[in-house]
């Protein structure tokens, strides 16, 4: 049988009081066991200031300060072979085509089936909260699987940016495995870069735009290049042109 019980790991910083009406209050609506959930923090203070609100109903550990550090933390705090659930902590709720009850656990449990019977080991979800572009499809090949909800097989594959680091790990898991899986007709609801906290507290557009180019040089094979009107940065577009 293959084994797919799994941990949940939230990144969260500066977001003590929205993470418990937001994520945590999604995955108590979907009756996700608390003891699953862990919190990572940047410091000590970031800590007490969790720590107080939660009540110490989650676990809460010290990281880094960071995305970069804090994704490397986590993958270095759980075993290899770990099957790691990723949250954001501003996650308002799921959107999904079907009309029917959706299951949040179940849907973690039949990912990492599907990774382990497809040989992968990163899956996740359509980036856009658009029912209109999503469908019934399940992508294998090299596709963007967005930071806010994503679960890997810990293989200890770290990033090396603050800014698209979820690109970059799409493109590190692709080379790694061949194949990673987006499920298109699940999408999450969120307000990116919009909330108090978080990435934006530290973010600027050269940041953003210095590792767009930087994943372009590496990998031109892999990804390509467009100016967004709307944010005045390059986006990056994955697909595999080798």
């Amino acid at each position: 049988m293959i084994e797919t019980d799994y941990v949940i790991a939230i990144p969260s910083y500066k977001r003590h009081k929205s993470i418990k009406s937001k994520t945590l209050a999604l995955l108590e609506k979907h009756n996700i066991c608390k003891s699953k959930i862990t919190i990572f923090v940047a410091n000590k203070n970031e800590y007490d200031l969790y720590n107080s609100l939660l009540q110490c109903q989650y676990n809460l550990v010290i990281g880094l300060e960071g995305m970069r550090n804090i994704r490397n933390f986590i993958v270095d705090y759980y075993p290899y072979g770990q099957n790691i659930m990723n949250l954001d902590d501003d996650l308002e709720d799921f959107v999904s085509i079907y009309d029917k009850i959706f299951n949040f656990d179940e849907w973690i449990r039949n990912g990492f089936e599907l990774l382990n019977l497809n040989n992968a080991n990163l899956f996740g979800i359509y980036p856009v909260n658009n029912k209109f572009f999503m469908s019934p499809t399940l992508r294998t090949d090299l596709r963007y699987i967005i930071g806010s909800c994503w679960g890997c097989i810990n293989h200890k594959i770290k990033v090396t940016l603050d800014d698209k680091e979820d690109f970059q790990r799409s493109i590190l898991y692709y080379l790694r495995d061949g194949i990673i899986l987006r499920f298109e007709d699940l999408s999450c609801k969120s307000k990116y870069y919009k909330n108090d906290g978080g990435m934006q507290e530290t973010r600027t557009k050269i940041r953003i735009e210095e590792s767009a180019k930087y994943l372009y040089k590496k990998y031109p094979l892999l990804c390509s290049l467009k100016m967004s009107k709307k944010y005045g940065t390059h986006e990056l577009k994955l697909k595999d042109k080798r």
